[in-house]
């Protein structure tokens, strides 16, 4: 079975915490692992942040890995449906 690192959303991911964002991504890019995003505790998310989160998710698949998420907040599944990118970052 291969390592999963597991990356715990904060509660605010939006453009005024983008580079704490990316920090944390890069991080869970450095494990070269699947990955499974916590964001369970969002409450405010904005479309720079899900850009960021595209991207990452792009990036794994990119390296042969890829994202699920185990837990989602209402937040984040409105902003990702609201911005099409449900299906694209696999929040259903």
């Amino acid at each position: 079975m291969s390592q999963v690192e597991t990356v715990d959303l904060p509660a605010v991911i939006n453009i005024n915490s983008i580079n704490e964002l990316k920090v944390l991504l890069d991080e869970a890019l450095l494990k070269n692992c699947d990955v499974e995003m916590n964001g369970a505790e969002i409450t405010k998310a904005d479309t720079a942040s899900m850009q960021l989160i595209c991207a990452f998710n792009e990036k794994l698949k990119s390296d042969g890995h890829s994202m699920c998420w185990s837990g989602v907040s209402d937040e984040c599944k409105n902003i990702a449906e609201i911005l099409g990118l449900n299906k694209i970052i696999s929040i259903n």
